[in-house]
């Protein structure tokens, strides 16, 4: 896996199920059978990592945004409530100052769900 950036967009009304589409019922329930879109990308993106070769380092970087009435709002720093979209040569379309949640993961050694991976950087 080379360096990929992913994206996840939801939209629709209040109300619509947007966030119960991305974490299910709970984001820290780990019932595969309930998880939402969030916990099982993630859980997948470990699970190859996990497969990978032991001497493969990665690193796991994570946002959360929400875009309402033309303002980009950081959702792990809600202070943060008017990010503004910049563009760059060396790292292209990107949002000015939201914060990135980042780990350093070693094939073989991952996380039992989302919850644990979220709470690793409070």
């Amino acid at each position: 896996m080379n360096a990929i950036n992913g994206t996840i967009i939801t939209y629709g009304q209040t109300g619509a199920g947007k966030t119960y589409s991305m974490e299910g019922p709970s984001i820290s329930d780990c019932d595969p059978e309930r998880k939402g879109l969030l916990p099982r990308v993630v859980d997948g993106l470990f699970e190859f990592i996990k497969s990978a070769e032991e001497a493969t380092k990665y690193t796991v970087k994570m946002s959360m945004v929400e875009i309402y009435m033309e303002k980009v709002r950081d959702l792990f720093d809600l202070s943060k409530d008017n990010l503004q979209i910049k563009e760059s040569r060396t790292q292209g379309i990107f949002l000015s100052g939201v914060t990135e949640a980042s780990t350093q993961h070693f094939a073989g050694r991952d996380p039992e769900c989302l919850s644990s991976f979220l709470s690793s950087f409070k």
